[in-house]
């Protein structure tokens, strides 16, 4: 008998909830031991300064129930502790990164499903070593998560920019570690398309393809172009030119990558699947604005069985939505998303709540 369709939806924080004016950018990941963690970071102004933590919610019972919040890093006032990223290891390894201000780098390691935490590393002198070929100004991890590979490798997405706050110009890349974290290396920089109509990449997930290759999906910088970018790699290292999927809509906003089993070859994909033509018209007769206040609408969450050559029309998760991270159980049974919801004031980027759905490839593929 065919397994029954299920969705579950919680709420794990909200504005204005519990000291904070707000909680954003949201990721996910689910150990090899099965325990899930969310996290996320939290916002407020102290004494007319912003100071952000980074929190975790933990559920040791398949994302049926969370743990209160604990916070893994206190933020100070009037500096940015931001882009919580984390990797599943083997078994309970929880590997944990995160930025500071946009010019640092951090690392550590949990032994035990993020009970307890290792020492604290900077990994900025890594990230220095690009500025030869790169005179990077501003950088940071992509938000979300990373992978280990079928390999061990484990793989970490991030980006470099030399336009300061505003991000761009930029180019995206990974790093990585073959000794289980213990030494970290840098991947090669994914710069612009030869005909420059992709460009300015950031904020990327990844996934493992069939054949070992990493894919990539990566927000960009082309405003004219509200169309999923990707990119696919030879180990997450060296890059192979940057494209537009043209059958995915994309408001120019972080999305998620996530494989699920290699058994069927299945890669799960969410973003908000919203091209924004209000914006692209007003862009078109001469404004300088990125998107619309409405545009992270519809977040939508895909199949494909092609190693992401073709995706499904997807489910409809969330029609305010936001920033997203996926996440699957070893099994395969369970799929999970993280993701912003509703919008403060009309603007879609002053997000509401941080809510975790729970639901099965049934569910999905209904």
């Amino acid at each position: 008998m065919a397994n029954q369709l299920h969705l579950e939806i919680m709420q794990l924080a909200a504005f204005n909830e519990d000291g904070f004016d707000m909680y954003r950018v949201p990721g996910m990941i689910v150990t090899g031991n099965k325990v899930v963690l969310a996290y996320c970071d939290g916002r407020r102004q102290v004494s007319g300064q912003p100071l952000q933590t980074l929190f975790m919610f933990r559920s040791e019972d398949g994302g049926q129930n969370f743990s209160q919040r604990t916070a893994l890093i206190e933020g100070v006032a009037g500096e940015q502790i931001h882009n919580p990223l984390m990797i599943a290891g083997r078994g309970a390894e929880v590997h944990f990164f995160w930025n500071l201000s946009y010019s640092r780098f951090f690392y550590r390691k949990s032994d035990d499903a993020g009970l307890t935490w290792g020492p604290i590393r900077e990994l900025t002198g890594l990230f220095s070593g690009y500025q030869s070929e790169y005179p990077w100004n501003a950088g940071a991890y992509a938000p979300g998560h990373g992978i280990m590979l079928r390999s061990g490798r484990l793989l970490v997405p991030a980006w470099l920019s030399t336009g300061g706050s505003a991000h761009q110009p930029a180019r995206f890349t990974c790093i990585y570690s073959d000794d289980n974290g213990n030494s970290w290396q840098r991947g090669h920089l994914l710069g612009d398309s030869d005909d420059g109509n992709v460009r300015n990449l950031t904020e990327g997930a990844i996934a493992e393809l069939s054949n070992g290759q990493v894919a990539a999906t990566l927000r960009h910088g082309n405003f004219l172009s509200h169309k999923r970018a990707f990119a696919v790699g030879d180990g997450g290292i060296a890059w192979g030119q940057p494209f537009f999927h043209e059958d995915l809509p994309d408001p120019i906003c972080a999305g998620s990558l996530c494989r699920l089993d290699f058994k069927d070859n299945i890669l799960l994909f969410s973003n908000c699947a919203w091209e924004d033509q209000k914006a692209l018209a007003a862009i078109k007769n001469g404004s300088n604005i990125r998107w619309s206040t409405d545009a992270r609408q519809n977040l939508t969450i895909r199949v494909s069985r092609d190693d992401g050559r073709t995706w499904s029309d997807g489910a409809l998760l969330e029609k305010y939505g936001g920033y997203s991270d996926l996440a699957a159980s070893p099994d395969g049974k369970n799929i999970f998303c993280f993701y912003e919801s509703g919008w403060i004031d009309g603007s879609c980027i002053l997000n509401r709540r941080l809510l975790l759905a729970r639901f099965n490839l049934e569910w999905l593929e209904k």
